[in-house]
């Protein structure tokens, strides 16, 4: 499952109106709607927002084989 499809299915089950997590995160409703309906994506600073007001932690892993493959040689 995406981060997406983990967000839209706890913000469905939390049973919170767009303008309800609005008010709790100060992200407009519109955004959330949109999101939710599979209209448009989210930024990652957005999605922090309304993964904290559900109660949801955001956890970066890194592989080190990834990092150092973007890295210059010297």
């Amino acid at each position: 499952m995406t981060l997406a499809e983990t967000l839209r299915k706890a913000i469905i089950d939390s049973g919170r109106s767009a303008y309800a997590l609005q008010q709790e995160t100060g992200v407009d409703a519109s955004v959330i709607s949109r999101f939710l309906h599979e209209e448009r994506d989210l930024r990652l600073e957005t999605a922090g927002k309304l993964a904290a007001a559900l109660g949801m932690t955001l956890i970066t892993s890194t592989d080190e084989r990834k990092s150092t493959r973007h890295r210059r040689k010297s």
